[in-house]
């Protein structure tokens, strides 16, 4: 060190400089070269002179040889008589400047070597961490370093090394507290200890795990990438093929031998039959540096799985799936032993455990397989026929076509009593009815009976429907012929009496009123109380009988008509295509409705009513074929015209009965003659 002696003297004539520009002129001067004594010059804190730098070295070096504890960074700057930003920008860089944790004070070099030595000893038994050991001590993390570079001079045969995390400058992995001391032959003990780990973890094909205890000190993310470092590094007879996985509290080593015995057992498990199948694409996501893709998971399977005697296992690749056969015959044959002696099978339950999108494929599979089971074992493969989820065999097929004719037909008489049209059995709920027949005939379950009745190989539709359209046939006819016979009887060959019986009378008022009257009964009550008739017996399942009813209906209702009514009736009748009225048919309807008349009157006291009847049957056996209709105001009418088929002393007793009644002086006895006289008229043509 140097001053400026006298540096308040007046300056003489001979001066060059002054004071300042002599400071600014040294701090000016360029630094010195490497490897040259650094006299680069420092200006004291008192402003009196200079010091050079290695001279402020060399001081500072002195001051803290031989002495324990800290000293404050400003007693230093103080003693040496230099500002405390130069003393630290001068020293800052030498390896003995050691800071303390507050950054105010150093670390003398006694207490240096005591830390040192107590690391020195931590590190030979496990890697310490420098910012835990800094704190511990009351040391500058970054000061850290220097103890490493202060143990080369020291144990220079072993010095300390560090430990930094990975793509960080090391002062900022010691500030975070990821930096890590240790003497080499810590490191070299981990390493003995993670190959001898990994080498049996490889033989064994077992995982390798550490736990914080076996980390030597380490953090589990520092241990595993140490760890994974060093099994890359080694050069041994058998290369280390692994992957070292991080977690919370173990660094797991899995071998490359031990992935492939998982891998092969997952495989072997399906292979066996013992799983069901194996998703590829998991296996690849599960052991990605074993497998890298689905191919390679397809060829282990085909290259690694083996039997005993060193065949290869049959697979079913579907989609990234992969099925073993030998499950798949084991299935098959579950399937047959419920197949042969119930004779049906539903698979859909025996692929439920796979995925839904490669269900149908491994349903074929199985279908494909339990078939050629059947035949391994003695059946008929035709004689299995497979639909959708279901295996049948035809044998039950043909069952249930020769209940299906039966029901067919039964189905048909059910359907005719329920409905009010012609049914039809492939409509609902007819159907419904003749599939529920058979499931409590035939103990088939509904599914499977619907997808027989929609197989075109399967005849039970086209049995059963002409079956029932045979039935509805039959019914159909029997129905017409009945109608026809109640339209006949009831209806139309009445009223071809009455036509008959208007024929047969001369042309005039009377029988004009007459075929008015008649119009009106025919219209209004005897052809509407037939078609009443005819729907209370439901005798309108034909649409084309039902059409014409409604049609003769509308013709009976209308107010007017420009058709006579009987030539609407006889309209009607040929367009039902019924038979013709033969000359027999009339006859007969005659006697019967003339013996309808006569038994009528045994109940009746009205004597209008029994005279009205005794004249129509008279006129019926003595005039034409037909019969009157009239009520009783025409009596005296018509009893005109049997005067001339009368004898006198006849016609005047029927007179003479005629005006009893008209007074109402009629009695029992004369009630009793009318019936007399009326069975003598009917019997005198009963012959016919």
């Amino acid at each position: 060190m140097f001053d400026f002696v006298g540096s308040n003297r007046n300056m003489s004539k001979r001066d060059i400089f002054n004071d300042d520009e002599v400071r600014q002129l040294v701090l000016d001067l360029p630094p010195q070269h490497e490897g040259s004594t650094d006299n680069t010059l420092i200006p004291l804190s008192s402003g009196t002179g200079f010091t050079t730098r290695d001279a402020l070295a060399r001081a500072f070096s002195r001051l803290i040889q031989g002495k324990y504890g800290k000293i404050p960074i400003a007693a230093i700057g103080n003693h040496l008589e230099v500002r405390q930003d130069a003393l630290l920008e001068t020293l800052r860089g030498r390896k003995d400047f050691m800071l303390s944790k507050s950054k105010e004070d150093i670390i003398t070099r006694c207490d240096q070597e005591r830390i040192l030595e107590d690391l020195y000893a931590k590190a030979q038994l496990k890697f310490v961490l420098a910012k835990e050991f800094a704190d511990q001590n009351d040391l500058d993390v970054q000061s850290v370093e220097k103890l490493v570079i202060l143990s080369e001079d020291i144990h220079n045969e072993s010095p300390l090394q560090l430990l930094d995390a990975p793509n960080q400058s090391r002062a900022r992995s010691l500030e975070g507290g990821q930096s890590y001391i240790h003497a080499l032959s810590t490191l070299l003990e981990l390493r003995r200890s993670v190959i001898e780990k990994a080498m049996n973890s490889n033989t064994a094909a077992r995982i390798a795990v550490w736990n914080t205890n076996d980390m030597y000190g380490l953090d589990t993310a520092t241990f595993g990438r140490l760890a994974q470092k060093l099994a890359q590094e080694f050069n041994g007879s058998e290369p280390l093929y692994g992957t070292f996985e991080i977690g919370k509290d173990e660094v797991r080593y899995i071998t490359k031998s031990y992935l492939l015995r998982k891998a092969k057992r997952s495989l072997k498990e399906v292979a066996i039959g013992d799983e069901a199948f194996c998703d590829l694409e998991q296996l690849v996501k599960k052991y990605p540096t074993l497998l890298p893709d689905i191919e390679a998971a397809r060829q282990l399977a085909e290259r690694e799985c083996l039997h005993k005697d060193g065949s290869r296992y049959k697979w079913h690749f579907i989609s990234h799936y992969v099925i073993g056969d030998v499950g798949l015959n084991n299935t098959a044959k579950r399937c047959l032993e419920t197949l042969g002696p119930q004779r049906y099978l539903n698979t859909q339950p025996f692929v439920q455990s796979f995925p839904a999108d490669i269900r149908k494929d491994v349903l074929n599979l199985l279908q494909n397989r339990t078939v050629e089971l059947w035949r391994y074992c003695g059946g008929v493969a035709p004689l299995v026929l497979g639909m959708d989820e279901w295996l049948v065999l035809k044998s039950i097929i043909g069952d249930v076509e020769i209940a299906s004719k039966r029901l067919g037909r039964e189905c048909a008489d059910e359907s005719w009593k329920k409905e009010a049209v012609k049914p039809c059995l492939t409509q609902e709920p007819v159907l419904a009815s003749f599939l529920k027949k058979l499931v409590e005939e035939s103990d088939l379950p509904i599914d499977l009976l619907s997808r027989l009745w929609d197989d075109e190989r399967v005849k039970i539709k086209p049995i059963a429907t002409k079956s029932f359209d045979e039935r509805i046939t039959e019914l159909i006819a029997e129905e017409r012929s009945q109608l026809e016979s109640l339209w006949m009887l009831r209806a139309y060959l009445p009223a071809k009496q009455y036509e008959n019986a208007l024929k047969d009378l001369e042309p005039g008022s009377l029988r004009d009123q007459l075929q008015d009257l008649l119009a009106i009964h025919l219209t209004q009550d005897l052809v509407p109380a037939t078609v009443t008739k005819i729907r209370t017996k439901s005798l309108l399942h034909d649409h084309t009988i039902q059409k014409n009813v409604s049609k003769l209906e509308s013709v009976l209702s209308a107010e007017k008509r420009d058709t006579p009514i009987m030539k609407s009736l006889d309209k009607f009748h040929e367009k039902m295509g019924f038979a013709a009225v033969k000359s027999e048919d009339l006859v007969q309807t005659r006697q019967r409705q003339l013996e309808d008349m006569v038994r009528g009157m045994k109940g009746d006291d009205d004597a209008p009513r029994l005279f009205l009847t005794m004249i129509i049957v008279m006129l019926a056996t003595r005039k034409g074929k037909g019969i009157v209709y009239a009520t009783g105001k025409f009596a005296p009418r018509l009893l005109k015209l049997l005067k001339s088929d009368l004898s006198d002393e006849q016609y005047s007793h029927l007179e003479k009965l005629k005006h009893l009644i008209k007074s109402g002086n009629v009695n029992d006895d004369d009630r009793a003659e009318i019936r007399k006289l009326t069975i003598e008229a009917f019997e005198s043509i009963s012959h016919f």
